[in-house]
């Protein structure tokens, strides 16, 4: 038998506790089982048929809308500048607007103290594009100044 030496045994004895509060750990944090609630019964083939053919077409469908171009919700265009991407979004009702959508990337980033992706370096929300002239500008930029500064205000702020 080989001798060991008391540093040795201590090494020894704190990887086996290590060990030990490790497996408590992941014991603990392993989900309680459900129980079974529903009877096993066996379902008809024509039934599992029907799904399965549901669950199909629900797949075609859906490869089918991501295949067309124009319902995208995300297109990436090419800005001409390098390691600066432009992403158009196309709005539908009911969907947040851009400056909503990177509030929420950078309070999430924020909270979770987590990096998104390691080559995001600043995200600007743009609501608004057009041709760099006075008569387009002022076009564009009526709607976003009406929403964002409103005339009738009951509460002026100071």
């Amino acid at each position: 038998m080989r001798k060991v030496n008391v540093k040795q045994k201590k090494r020894l004895i704190k990887k086996i506790v290590k060990n030990d509060k490790r497996q408590e750990s992941e014991a603990e944090e392993l989900p309680a089982k459900k129980k079974c609630t529903e009877t096993c019964a066996p379902k008809s083939v024509a039934q599992e048929k029907v799904e399965e053919k549901s669950i199909d077409k629900l797949i075609e469908d859906e490869l089918k809308e991501l295949g067309d171009k124009n319902k995208r919700r995300f297109l990436s265009l090419d800005s001409g500048c390098n390691g600066v991407i432009f992403v158009q979004m196309r709005k539908i009702d009911g969907d947040p607007c851009p400056k909503d959508i990177v509030q929420h990337m950078m309070t999430s980033a924020a909270s979770t103290r987590k990096h998104m992706s390691r080559f995001i370096l600043r995200v600007l929300p743009i609501e608004v594009a057009c041709y760099a002239s006075e008569e387009e500008i002022s076009r564009a930029i009526a709607p976003v100044v009406e929403k964002y500064f409103p005339v009738d205000t009951q509460d002026p702020q100071k």
